[in-house]
């Protein structure tokens, strides 16, 4: 079914559902908005993509360790 179709399809469950029914739809569109899901570790996809943004420019700034740098200090770590 095409997406069109879909939200066609879920408005006219919206337009007749009861008084009863909406707070339900509600919770569970903001659940799939808001909510932590579990698919992506537990956080919400808003959540998900700033920490992706974030990576990112950690990146760019070059606050990262390359692979040799980790490997360096976890030899470090474990001589111990």
């Amino acid at each position: 079914m095409v997406a069109t179709d879909l939200k066609s399809r879920v408005d006219e469950y919206v337009d007749g559902a009861n008084e009863d029914v909406l707070p339900e739809l509600k919770r569970i569109l903001e659940k799939h908005y808001n909510e932590p899901n579990a698919g992506l570790g537990g956080i919400s996809i808003n959540q998900y993509n700033y920490e992706l943004d974030e990576a990112g420019a950690e990146i760019d700034r070059g606050e990262f360790y390359t692979q040799e740098e980790v490997e360096a200090k976890l030899k470090k770590l474990f001589r111990k």
